[in-house]
């Protein structure tokens, strides 16, 4: 029991700091990206820069590969962790959703997938036992 609870708090570690390489990446991608428009704000035009389809590109692909990795997690660990991957797979749910609906009224093509590097880190966190 108290071994497969420290492989627990391993394999959560692991998630944490996936979760927050892809978030770092993500607010990096952001930042290229510039300001966004608030949330009353309507743009005059439906004209996309290369910055925000990039943007909206990585944060598709994050999205994608956190919706994997949290839902490995959930499979593999107990309580009380199985509820925080539970919370990241409806977070990431959400928001990869919300991005659908505002690439296609954009016109805006996204991946379907994780880029490589996301997968290998996600092969990477899911090939830890605990």
């Amino acid at each position: 029991m108290k071994l497969h609870r420290k492989a627990g708090a391993r394999l959560a570690r692991s998630l944490a700091v996936a979760c927050f390489a892809v978030s770092a990446g993500l607010f990096s991608a952001a930042a290229l990206a510039g300001p966004a428009l608030g949330t009353t704000a309507r743009p005059a035009t439906l004209t996309v820069s290369n910055q925000d389809r990039a943007f909206m590109a990585a944060a598709a692909q994050a999205n994608i590969a956190e919706l994997s990795i949290s839902r490995s997690a959930e499979l593999r660990v107990e309580e009380p962790l199985d509820g925080v991957a539970a919370r990241y797979v409806s977070d990431h749910t959400k928001a990869l959703a919300e991005l659908r609906q505002l690439s296609a009224i954009l016109n805006v093509p996204i991946p379907a997938s994780p880029s490589s590097q996301e997968l290998a880190e996600a092969s990477q966190i899911e090939s830890q036992s605990g």
